[in-house]
């Protein structure tokens, strides 16, 4: 699948995903601001570590889009993995963008 904004489809899949119980709503929140944060820091592409760096976070951004990967969106804690590879995501970016 491709998607022009990685970064609008996981946040409006999360958007839907949060109507669907208070647990997703918590995780969604979550999940949205470290999306708003990758996105304000989303690194350059000057630099291999950073051209990495893109392609871990535009990755983590279909991860989170995909509704059936290691949790189910549907079920409660669905979104905890994707909080997961978001706030990896996230670390990742911290630590070694240049």
């Amino acid at each position: 699948m491709l998607l022009s904004d990685p970064f609008a489809a996981a946040l409006g899949h999360l958007e839907v995903a949060a109507s669907y119980s208070a647990q997703h709503r918590r995780d969604a929140k979550l999940a949205i601001a470290r999306l708003n944060w990758l996105r304000g820091h989303f690194p350059n592409k000057r630099g291999l570590p950073n051209q990495i760096l893109r392609r871990l976070v535009s990755t983590a951004c279909l991860y989170v889009v995909e509704q059936s990967d290691a949790n189910d969106d549907r079920f409660d804690r669905g979104l905890a993995d994707d909080v997961a590879v978001l706030t990896a995501a996230f670390a990742a970016v911290r630590r070694h963008a240049g």
